[in-house]
């Protein structure tokens, strides 16, 4: 018979296949070089899903949004403990609205509720005039575990 592969073609076939009197035998066999390529690849750790922000009422100039627990408002700054890992209520309404908000007032991290938001600094600045006022109306409810009576 005829040797129709050159040797540099052999050297490659050899790496894939198995030669017998120039024919080529294909085998389940796969070369060193091909179990390397089909290593896994270490996984990327995923981005924590930011939640949808429930809008309650949405103006040309602020916005009333349903803040949940365990939801910081606004970034802090890096302290020893580093930066928090919970969702940031100010970046998700961001990306949610592709509009900046402006806090008009806070609520702590565990606690959730109504936050008014506004658009601009000016229009963030009124309401949070209107809130400091005495005649201003604020609800607080608590849910309470156990027996209050003492």
């Amino acid at each position: 018979q005829e040797d129709y592969l050159t040797a540099n073609e052999k050297e490659k076939v050899t790496n894939i296949a198995e030669m017998k009197n120039n024919t080529i035998i294909t085998t389940n066999k796969k070369s060193p070089r091909h179990k390397s390529a089909k290593q896994k690849r270490p996984q990327r750790k995923k981005k924590q899903q930011r939640p949808r922000i429930p809008i309650l009422s949405y103006q040309n100039n602020h916005v009333i949004v349903s803040k949940p627990t365990s939801m910081t408002m606004h970034h802090t700054s890096n302290t020893r403990w580093g930066r928090s890992k919970s969702p940031v209520l100010q970046t998700t309404i961001t990306k949610q609205l592709s509009r900046k908000p402006y806090l008009v007032h806070r609520l702590d991290h565990r606690t959730s509720g109504a936050v008014i938001m506004g658009f601009d600094s000016k229009s963030a600045s009124e309401l949070h005039g209107r809130l400091r006022k005495k005649d201003a109306i604020k609800l607080y409810v608590a849910l309470v575990r156990g027996d209050l009576r003492g």
